[in-house]
């Protein structure tokens, strides 16, 4: 018979190659994980077994969860047992499937490990008088539920398909008069909450994600976007800008999710040592499916004497963001430098930093560039673009949620004249705090870097460089949804939140 120490080492193997799931999964495990359950606790309750806490927190080591007193296993559906795998060969390859389904944010329902922490452990359920669900958790907090909120996001098979987690109906179909009939019942084994509503339905939740939808919790995965920090930065940034190796970047997992989550926080990276040209395609392919544009799923810049894009020029090209005369611009861009020239310094700015600094000093120019629009455009032998939008846009908060400024390519202004000197008054002002030498970092792209950048953040400029030498940028983009996906699927798997 296998000893404890094995079948630990081998829960652990296997649990790093199994795919995650959803933000209620804490740990994949394996029939193997459950023969070592079966082996070495011999308690059974229904459908599931409790673990001791020691071979708990022996995967926890590897895992990084937080240390728990009980933990459930549940049994593995047969939809994935074939996942399960002895052989190298086929830990290698489910090893490779977990790396796509990460890279398309591909998410399954296998067998997991659920922990009971204070978090997700519930007291007391009650309805309040005007009909919400009330729960009050281990750790001292409470929350509180619509009742339409509720029904229309039931968690049962009947209204969430089991396979795909999207929903079966919508608000129209259920109807607006609900009302929760009785107590609600918290069942601790099943980490559940049961409501019976006034049509008969019986609503499940459980409970673990009833704490992470809380409104007022600091524990809501959902927006993971707004409440994980990010960090605006300065001209002093060039001395930290974190840069990764290419060899390190392709092939390991850990090296990528730093990487997302530097691209998060600061909205800027650098990949280096890249060998070879030709590869910003699969350097963009990490984070998640290369955005079409006419310019072709991949591009380069290089000098063209007679340029039908200021960019091909040898001319300084001034800080902006790409292609704004989309009405949705790509999120993310890449640069590899292939070729250098003397001069071509690369510029960018936080300018995140920069408005956000514009709303504190001067509000009222800061709200003018929130509610007057500035048109772009591009105009070709083959294509003619215009849109309109304003240079800040918000969240519903109220935070800033991205910038549209790219000076070379807008089109003359048709605001009325009773605008234009509110407009042009907080346009210069703005633009004038961006060449700011304090927002400035600059630094030389030589041959072998690649730079990743949020292009809906981040300004970035070029100094005039000598034509005579045959400089060459191959460049491509990836939408912010992709890069979201990717980040937000592997934030789950490696981050105990």
């Amino acid at each position: 018979m296998p000893t404890h120490s094995h079948l630990v080492r081998q829960t652990l193997r296997l649990a790093r190659v199994l795919p995650h799931c959803t933000a209620s999964t804490r740990q994949v495990v394996a029939k193997r994980s459950l023969h070592c359950v079966r082996q070495n606790t011999g308690v059974k309750l229904g459908q599931h077994h409790v673990i001791s806490s020691d071979i708990y927190n022996s995967i926890r080591t590897v895992t990084r969860y937080p240390p728990v007193s009980k933990v459930t296993v549940w049994k593995q559906s047969r939809r994935h047992r074939s996942v399960v795998t002895d052989s190298d060969s086929d830990v290698e390859h489910h090893e490779n499937s977990r790396r796509n389904e990460l890279k398309w944010g591909i998410s399954r329902s296998p067998t997991y490990i659920k922990a009971h922490t204070n978090e997700s452990t519930c007291n007391k359920a009650y309805t309040s008088k005007s009909g919400e669900l009330v729960l009050d958790w281990q750790d001292g907090h409470r929350s509180a539920f619509h009742s339409l909120w509720l029904r229309d996001n039931c968690q049962c098979n009947e209204c969430v398909h089991p396979d795909s987690f999207q929903k079966l109906s919508c608000i129209a179909d259920i109807g607006l008069e609900h009302r929760i009939v009785g107590t609600p019942v918290i069942d601790s084994s099943e980490s559940t909450a049961t409501i019976t509503w006034e049509d008969q339905h019986v609503g499940q939740y459980p409970l673990e994600w009833l704490r992470e939808m809380c409104r007022d919790s600091k524990y809501r995965k959902a927006d993971w976007r707004r409440s994980e920090p990010i960090h605006q930065w300065g001209k002093e940034f060039s001395d930290r800008l974190m840069s990764v190796d290419f060899s390190e970047y392709m092939k390991t997992d850990n090296t990528l999710y730093s990487s997302l989550h530097e691209l998060h926080t600061t909205g800027i990276f650098l990949v280096r040592n890249i060998p070879t040209e030709g590869v910003v395609g699969p350097i963009a392919e990490r984070i998640g499916p290369i955005r079409n544009t006419f310019y072709g799923n991949t591009w380069e810049v290089r000098y063209e004497p007679n340029p039908t894009n200021i960019a091909s020029s040898s001319f300084s090209l001034p800080l902006h963001q790409d292609l704004q005369y989309f009405e949705s611009p790509p999120g993310l861009q890449l640069l590899h430098c292939v070729s250098a020239a003397p001069g071509g310094l690369s510029e960018f700015i936080d300018g995140l930093a920069v408005i956000n600094r514009m709303r504190e000093e001067h509000p009222t120019e800061f709200e003018t560039l929130v509610r007057l629009p500035v048109t772009y455009h591009y105009r070709s032998a083959n294509e003619y673009r215009v849109f309109k939008e304003q240079i800040v846009k918000l969240n519903e908060d109220g935070s800033v949620k991205h910038l549209k400024y790219s000076p070379p390519w807008e089109a003359p202004s048709d605001l009325p004249n009773s605008e234009m000197t509110a407009f042009y008054s907080a346009y210069h002002l703005f633009t004038e705090m961006c060449r700011r030498d304090e927002f400035l970092m600059k630094f030389q792209l030589t041959p072998g870097d690649c730079v990743v950048f949020d292009n809906r953040r981040i300004l970035h400029a070029r100094t005039e460089f000598n034509p005579g030498f045959p400089r060459l940028l191959q460049g491509t983009y990836v939408d912010t949804c992709d890069f979201n996906s990717t980040y937000g699927t592997m934030r789950l798997r490696n981050k105990s939140l």
